[in-house]
């Protein structure tokens, strides 16, 4: 009876548990980064010279596999398939968060820098909402929408694939995945250094 129960008894509680994941992510591939890559103390030269395309490596690699298992989930995936999924969008996500802290690492310590860290990761929810929450694509349906998925990039990718004609082309499939998390990471990373500033015009206006 235990064993049957258990479910219903942890369901209500995965939402809350996956919010909190959301927002803990980014601090610890901040930390990861900081300590074995791109940190003072890394032993990684290229690391430290160049954190940022770090964070663009992550984010692309995260991207790839995740488009692959998406492409190859058109007929179902099991719940290690959808963690995978969930797991690269997220990295996706995060890598976003942590541009501008990269960008200009040192520029914040200590607790100013994690409450923009969290900041940045509850900026992540609308876009990662909007990216999850979408209409979903039929085989043999109509091209899916950018602008269903990414709200504030949505209607340029739109534009640009009925510019080039990809939307009715083969394969679009991948060219859509591929797009929609760089539209992931662009609107993240994008809110992240708006709150970025936004801190720090703050704290040296309290100096």
């Amino acid at each position: 009876m235990a064993d049957n129960g258990a479910p219903g008894f942890i369901l209500p509680f995965v939402p809350v548990l996956a919010l909190l994941a959301v927002i803990a992510y980014p601090f610890l591939l901040d930390r990861l980064l900081l300590r074995y890559v791109y940190g003072p103390e890394s032993r990684s030269e290229f690391g430290r010279k160049h954190p940022v395309l770090i964070l663009l490596i992550i984010a692309a690699i995260a991207a790839i596999v995740g488009g692959i298992l998406m492409a190859g989930s058109s007929g179902g995936t099991g719940t290690a398939g959808t963690a995978a999924i969930l797991g690269a969008i997220a990295t996706v996500s995060a890598s976003g968060v942590l541009i501008p802290h990269a960008w200009f690492p040192g520029r914040f310590s200590g607790s100013v820098k994690r409450n923009a860290l969290l900041a940045g990761s509850v900026f992540q929810f609308p876009f990662l909402i909007a990216l999850l929450t979408n209409p979903e694509i039929r085989a043999g349906g109509p091209p899916p929408l950018f602008a269903d998925r990414l709200p504030l990039l949505g209607m340029v990718f739109d534009a640009v694939a009925a510019a080039g004609g990809t939307a009715e082309t083969a394969g679009y499939e991948v060219f859509f995945t591929a797009a929609l998390n760089a539209g992931l990471f662009i609107e993240t990373a994008a809110a992240s250094t708006v709150v970025f500033l936004v801190i720090s015009a703050l704290t040296r206006t309290g100096e």
